[in-house]
């Protein structure tokens, strides 16, 4: 039977996830940009729509896929 909806797939973590601040520190480390990151809270970063305190994206209905490090390793090398 073919899966049929919205699903949402994402790279394997560590337990808990990654922090939009955590994927912005690496991202400046693989690509060697000395770019200063500065964690703010949701609070902080006003967005029109209202926000969670805590979200997470999880697979639960697809094979998992490999290391968010390594996926994003390989996108940056490509660019």
């Amino acid at each position: 039977m073919p899966l049929i909806g919205v699903y949402h797939a994402i790279n394997e973590t560590k337990e808990g996830g990654i922090s939009w601040f955590e994927f912005s520190q690496k991202i400046m480390e693989l690509a060697k940009l000395e770019a200063k990151v500065l964690p703010c809270s949701s609070q902080e970063y006003i967005r029109p729509a209202k926000r969670p305190s805590y979200s997470a994206l999880i697979n639960t209905k697809l094979p998992p896929l490999r290391n968010w490090e390594e996926a994003l390793r390989e996108y940056l090398a490509s660019r």
